[in-house]
Order: C-alpha cells, then structure tokens, then sequence
C-alpha cells in the first residue's frame, strides 16, 4: 500500500509498537503511515477507560513508538484544543463514562469554529494528535 491509515484505534492496542511496525510493512518502502490519537495523558480519565484506551499520546511519546517501530516521523500537530477542555472536564474532574448527547450537539456546532482558528493558529496541545511517518531507510527526517 502506498499509506495505512490508521484513526482513533492505535489508543486500543496493548502493544502499539508492533502495531505500527506491521503498518510500516504494509506500506512498504516508499509509503505512509497516518495516525490519528488521542492526546495528553494528562486528561485520561474514566472516558478513556470507558472507551478501552489503553493511553493517550504526546509527540515525544508517539513519535518515540514510531522510532521503535522502523518509522520517521515527517508531520505532527495537534488538533482539537476546545475538545481537550470538554475532555479534561467531563472524563477527569467530573468522571463522567459517556459523552453526553446535548455536550455532542454543542460541540459539534462549533466544530467549523474550531477548526477556523486552529488552522489559522496551530496550539501546541489538543485532544488530538495526527502523526504521519514513513519507513525508516536511513535518511531521517526531523518533525
């Protein structure tokens, strides 16, 4: 394949290296690999445990899992800042386990908002992070 896509899944998996180095493989020698993640260990909560995530990412710490697993990363950002409050905020100071219906709706209202300002002033943290990488064949490239 020329890119493995892989969103909101790699979270699930116990053992993230391996997962990623069998999507390394996939892609073959000139390909992609694009993950989506969820960021900052910091606002794990009973959300995430409530989702199955096994953790949440930083760019240290998902770039370090793609370094293990023969990838370089060439992209990272994180999106999504308003959602890392919402997510701080419902899973860890109020533990709630689901997200609420009428928390979707308003969120999902000021999604076009968001993601105005984020493209115009990129925010080092988010609720999420996009990493993409590609095989590692000696000549590493800095993100």
């Amino acid at each position: 394949f020329d890119t493995v896509l892989c969103m909101n899944v790699l979270e699930h998996i116990e053992d993230d290296v391996d997962a990623l180095n069998t999507m390394r493989i996939l892609c073959g020698p000139r390909g992609k690999v694009v993950i989506l993640v969820p960021a900052h260990m910091s606002i794990y909560g009973e959300l995430d445990r409530s989702f199955g995530h096994c953790r949440r990412y930083n760019r240290k710490s998902l770039a370090a899992a793609f370094h293990k697993a023969g990838l370089v990363p060439t992209y990272g950002r994180y999106m999504n800042a308003m959602g890392y409050f919402g997510w701080l905020w419902e899973g860890r100071c109020l533990h709630r386990r689901q997200i609420r219906p009428e928390s979707a709706r308003l969120f999902n209202r000021l999604v076009p908002f968001i993601d105005a300002v984020e493209r115009l002033l990129p925010l080092p943290f988010g609720q999420s992070l996009l990493m993409v990488g590609r095989p590692d064949n000696g000549t590493p490239k800095a993100v």
